[in-house]
């Protein structure tokens, strides 16, 4: 049986290139999300928040 992170896709720890490309992945599905919302008349309270 595999691991969890093989299963999903997950880079291994240490690849710097990958890493990038998911930060800009998650940095525009977050930008596209805001300017749904904010199109529709909702305000953007914070950004890249983590909880």
């Amino acid at each position: 049986m595999t691991g969890t992170a093989e299963r999903i896709g997950a880079q291994p720890p240490g690849d710097r290139r990958a890493s990038r490309a998911h930060t800009a992945l998650g940095r525009f599905g977050e930008d596209a999300a805001a300017r749904w919302l904010a199109e529709r008349g909702y305000v953007i309270a914070d950004r890249n928040w983590r909880g």
